[in-house]
């Protein structure tokens, strides 16, 4: 929610509050539609529920429904007219009764005050002949005579400092805070606020909401300078973020990071058009309303018109632009050398996305009939200036889009292609990290595993940049831009194909035309038209946000394939509760750093929400039911109702219930996963990221209704959730694959031989899940006192298995003896 909806909303409840008050001391109320004008009422239905007891969804339907009780109750609202405000607060002036006034009723007022007066302050300094903006004047002098009225007799309180009181025997402190609705002090901090915990608030949503009746054309005219205020102050903090990236040295690290904010920024832009286009309707109203409004993005707006005009319905590559077609007063706005480079780099930009499109449409979005790229793998700013290459007109939020570009650029300054060496590098050591693995996918990873190789040769070697240099060498003598006739010749150096495939290419287009450079002809034309780049990555080079897109895509298929693999071989999930086990009974006294992260990672999949600490039995049962066992047979076992764990273990290991381990990804992480694999648009994603970052904040205060920031500041809604999302980088950081490979390894490897062979030769299911099985059994039962006051003797295998495994962490063995143990009793079991 944007300035303009903060200010309504502060209004709606400073105005409701004053007339439910005055109609609660015996005075009745005039509405919009009582004076014969049109009234506006909205309602909220009820949802029925069913009677008797619930189970399964029925049962968490109710208890959601309960817990959005409030906005199950019916609300109508009804438009007043300022002179029924005004007749209202007479009417509690008039009383001369002490009036207190809740806190809620007490900010609405405060913030109404202090929104409306910094736009009086803009809109007199923009138009100093206040031409369209009496309205809003009257209205804030409306709201400033209220605050002379009842200033004498509203009290905000708050309660005692003394919490040990009963809640019946609670004092309150009278303050009259409402005299600091003065205009004149419309910046300061609100520090005398009472706090949330002071003051009790009524749960029950009001039935009946009012707001003032306020003539469109001075609404349309708030509303469009909010928007532009919102968009300015959401641009200039990314702008800002980039800058910080780039001095910081453009760690890869951040890259992901940097750009998943920027699309998120993007998405909130466009979220705020089309909450104003509601209002609005066509671009033209917005001319009228706000004339200036446009003048922060009039050089983009024109670039985007002319390239346009240009192109008429269909766009190719490449395309002739003059640098005339931009009109001249936004040259004389901005200086013509600056406008004219900027104009030219902006229809480069677009004329190359045409090549970037093709080339993701024709092959590489889909794959033998699969998922290839994703269409999410592409940024927020090239994916809204696609949109002008494909429509007959574009929006406001392109313009800002475009200007964005040009600004995230000036803020990486010199190190604005750093990104793209940083994405390459990346992609080169997953490649890397991936072959050296040897990792052998099962057939339900197949498809991301495709995916995940066809954005590495995306990333690696562009493939856009081959069909590019064929058109351009098609071009000549008598294509309509005979001028780049020969252009192609400059082209080959920036190719990113080694040597050898370089001469594969040259061989299969030595039967194309291959014509000579005319340097003259090329000279006179880039005088007058706008020429195509010469580097085949100038988009990746220009535009940061890109290579950033591409990392973030990388980062997450790398991090889920190895989730994945995780999930499908169990080694990894059995030494993370061995290892906790042997740890929290004294076996093992050192600690093994890279499967202390997992767990903590992982502690709702791997311990079902918190890790058992002290009692074997209750580490033995953990295990069971993160494994799948059922939890009647876990209890039945614990009570030796069924001869005890090790007289039924095929019963308790052999029929797991549905649930199986899993490594998954944190909550916001799989919801930008979703987003990442085309299942879920932006905008959804950035709703449910809204969503949860409300629902975390509501459990941490302990408040059930925790107002999102979104509602409140989009730009504390960015800073918020890129403090929130940092935690990805952990995920990306640790290797499943080489952990799964240590852990089967070991668990192959650190039992004698007499003892593994018997375990397995009694079992039907997966070794290593019985090998811990048995271990932890043996542990729940020895490691229990003889008699009170006399510690349990040490189990010997358990403290065989422990000194094994310090070993390994201590550096005492070979990883890649485990490794190569790991792959080999992978590679039989799936010959057999």
């Amino acid at each position: 929610m944007g300035r303009y909806a903060q200010i309504k909303v502060h209004t709606n409840v400073a105005i409701s509050w004053l007339i439910e008050t005055a109609c609660a001391h015996g005075n009745d109320v005039r509405t919009v539609s009582e004076q014969g004008l049109e009234a506006k009422p909205s309602t909220l239905s009820t949802a029925n529920t069913k009677s008797g007891r619930l189970k399964g969804k029925a049962r968490k339907a109710a208890k959601l429904q309960e817990q959005n009780v409030d906005n199950s109750v019916e609300t109508t609202t009804y438009e007043v007219t300022t002179e029924e405000i005004i007749r209202q607060a007479r009417y509690l002036q008039n009383l001369g009764a002490s009036i207190v006034m809740s806190r809620n009723a007490w900010r609405a007022f405060k913030e109404a005050v202090r929104g409306r007066q910094q736009y009086a302050e803009k809109f007199a300094q923009e138009q100093p002949q206040h031409k369209g903006n009496a309205g809003h004047i009257y209205f804030l002098d409306i709201l400033r005579r209220v605050a002379d009225m009842l200033s004498g007799i509203v009290q905000v309180h708050k309660t005692s400092s003394d919490q040990t009181k009963m809640q019946e025997d609670i004092s309150f402190e009278i303050f009259n805070l409402f005299e600091a609705l003065s205009i004149d002090q419309a910046d300061e901090p609100m520090d005398n606020l009472p706090s949330d915990g002071q003051v009790p608030e009524i749960s029950t949503k009001p039935s009946t909401r009012y707001k003032p009746s306020i003539k469109y054309e001075e609404d349309v005219k708030l509303h469009c300078y909010c928007f532009r205020d919102d968009v300015l102050s959401i641009t200039s903090w990314v702008s800002k973020m980039w800058a910080r990236y780039c001095l910081q040295g453009c760690n890869v690290k951040d890259l992901w990071r940097v750009t998943l904010l920027s699309d998120l920024a993007i998405e909130i832009i466009f979220k705020l058009e089309d909450e104003l286009m509601k209002k609005v309707k066509t671009r033209e109203n917005i001319t009228m309303y706000a004339p200036g409004l446009v003048d922060n993005w009039g050089l983009a707006h024109s670039s985007l018109a002319a390239f346009q005009d240009t192109g008429g319905e269909f766009w190719q590559f490449p395309t002739a632009i003059n640098f005339l077609n931009i009109s001249h007063s936004e040259l004389e706005v901005s200086g013509s050398r600056e406008a004219i480079a900027a104009y030219g780099i902006l229809i480069q930009y677009l004329t190359e996305l045409l090549v970037e499109l093709e080339a993701r449409e024709t092959a590489w979005e889909t794959i033998n009939g699969r998922q290839g790229i994703s269409k999410a793998s592409l940024d927020g700013i090239s994916h809204a200036l696609l949109a002008v290459t494909r429509a007959a007109s574009f929006n406001l939020s392109h313009a800002i889009v475009a200007q964005l570009l040009w600004d995230v650029v000036a803020a990486c300054g010199l190190k604005v292609e750093e990104p793209y060496h940083q994405v390459i590098q990346l992609a080169e050591n997953c490649t890397m990290q991936y072959d050296s693995n040897g990792v052998m996918h099962p057939y339900t990873s197949r498809p991301l595993q495709e995916e995940f190789a066809a954005l590495l040769g995306w990333t690696v070697c562009w493939p856009g940049q081959l069909s590019r240099y064929v058109k351009l060498r098609a071009i000549d003598q008598g294509h309509p831009l005979a001028a780049l006739s020969g252009f192609h010749r400059n082209l080959w150096k920036y190719f990113d194909f080694d040597v050898k495939e370089k001469g594969h290419i040259y061989d299969d287009l030595d039967h194309h035309p291959d014509p000579e450079q005319d340097s003259k002809a090329l000279s006179e034309h880039a005088k007058e038209f706008i020429m195509p780049p010469e580097d085949t990555n100038f988009l990746r080079k220009l535009n940061p946000l890109m290579p950033g897109k591409l990392a973030l895509n990388l980062s997450f298929l790398h991090t889920e394939l190895g989730l994945n693999f995780a999930t499908d071989f169990c080694p990894l999930f059995v030494m993370c509760h061995l290892y906790n086990t042997l740890r929290q009974l004294g076996y093992l006294d050192v600690p093994w750093e890279a499967l202390d992260k997992v767990i903590n990672l992982h502690v709702k999949s791997l311990f079902l929400g918190k890790v058992p600490t002290e009692d074997a039995r209750v580490m033995l049962n953990r295990f069971l039911l993160a494994y799948g066992v059922s939890p009647h047979l876990v209890r039945l076992a614990g009570h030796n109702n069924i001869g005890g764990y090790e007289n039924d273990s095929y019963r308790l290991m052999g029929k797991p219930t549905n649930k199986t381990p899993k490594f998954e990804w944190s909550p916001k992480m799989a919801i930008v996963a979703d987003y990442l694999h085309d299942r879920e648009p932006m905008r959804g994603t950035l709703l449910r990221l809204e969503k949860e970052m409300a629902a975390q904040d509501s459990k941490v205060s302990g408040h059930s209704h925790t107002k999102s920031l979104l509602d409140s500041d989009c730009v504390a809604f960015l800073e918020h959730i890129h403090d929130d999302v940092a935690h990805f980088q952990q995920y990306f950081e640790t290797d499943y694959y080489d952990l799964v490979r240590i852990c089967g390894g070991l668990l192959s490897s650190y039992v004698p031989r007499d003892i593994q062979t018997q375990i397995q030769g009694s079992w039907s299911v997966n070794a290593n899940e019985c090998l811990v099985f048995t271990i932890m059994t043996e542990l729940s039962q020895f490691s229990r006192p003889v008699r009170l006051g006399v510690p349990a003797e040490k189990h010997p295998l358990a403290t065989h298995v422990a000194g094994f495994l310090k070993e390994y962490i201590q550096g005492s063995l070979d990883p890649n003896e485990l490794r190569k143990r790991f792959d080999d009793s992978v590679s039989m079991a799936t010959n057999e």
